[in-house]
């Protein structure tokens, strides 16, 4: 079962929507899978959350001793969920189904999209940070280190896209500071060979960024970068900074190494770089000294 959309919470229990006027709750939907368990006990179920607040799905409907229950969620139950770019491009989601797609077994595709999540920082501070959670051995502790065996012995996917891989980035723009006055920086990745790229960009999160409570994160600055002649670096300059502090780049690249339409995002790489004074060219309504 995949559940994708907008979720909410109250003091006790969590909720995933359904459409503008319909709703379920956690503990609704662990109901629905306890009498389909009873039923049927030898079923095995896949249970994947991703929205705000979807980990509440995981402690809501988490499985009990005997129940052959996989359950997985983008976020906490405290967090918010990214889903930024053509299609949530950067989201949980499209980090965990690009592995099953490539043959991964469950673990291997939760363990991509958290580390890929937890990569693709998107701030601000004053939010809980995203994390996946995963729950499938009955003890009812979340995502602990005794937590993923029966995930491993879970595929999905077809078998056409079975060894395929996503591109692979391997350095980008070094963390920094920006000198004083100073409101530009070269922004750049180097992609590993052998893909053909489809883009490559960089999500910008400023100090000053804000999000609403219980939506998703979608709302994110992108700034393609360009192929450097036939070099495997893409780049441009970027003068975009709008307040003092530290602004986080998050590199991606998308691309496919052999069929179009198997086209992967990458792993994500973060550069921070700290502005100490805006030049007052950056921006008109910012003075020289602050």
């Amino acid at each position: 079962m995949y559940l994708v959309d907008h979720g909410s919470r109250s003091d006790t229990e969590w909720y995933f929507r359904i459409n503008e006027t319909e709703s379920v709750s956690a503990t609704e939907i662990d109901d629905a899978l306890d009498a389909l368990q009873a039923a049927l006990p030898d079923l095995e179920i896949a249970l994947v959350c991703d929205f705000c607040y979807s980990g509440g799905f995981v402690t809501g409907a988490h499985p009990t001793i005997g129940q052959q229950r996989i359950c997985i969620s983008g976020a906490t139950d405290e967090s918010l969920a990214i889903f930024s770019g053509t299609f949530a491009g950067v989201s949980f989601s499209n980090f965990f189904f690009d592995c099953l797609s490539g043959g991964a077994h469950f673990k291997m595709a939760f363990d991509v999209g958290r580390d890929g999540i937890l990569a693709a920082y998107v701030g601000p501070p004053s939010q809980p940070l995203q994390v996946p959670w995963l729950e499938d051995n009955a003890d009812g502790v979340i995502s602990d280190k005794y937590d993923g065996a029966m995930a491993r012995t879970f595929y999905w996917g077809t078998t056409a896209g079975y060894g395929l891989t996503p591109p692979t980035l391997l350095a980008v723009t070094p963390q920094q500071t920006l000198g004083e006055g100073t409101g530009q920086v070269k922004l750049w990745t180097e992609v590993a060979g052998g893909h053909n790229m489809d883009r490559v960009w960089v999500n910008v999160v400023h100090p000053d960024t804000r999000y609403e409570n219980g939506e998703p994160i979608v709302d994110i600055e992108q700034v393609e970068l360009i192929r450097e002649g036939s070099s495997q670096v893409w780049s441009t300059e970027y003068i975009g900074f709008r307040q003092r502090g530290l602004c986080h780049f998050i590199f991606f690249a998308q691309g496919y190494d052999s069929d179009p339409a198997f086209s992967m995002i990458s792993n994500p790489l973060q550069t921070l770089i700290e502005v100490t004074r805006m030049p007052a060219q950056a921006n008109p309504g910012w003075a020289l000294y602050e």
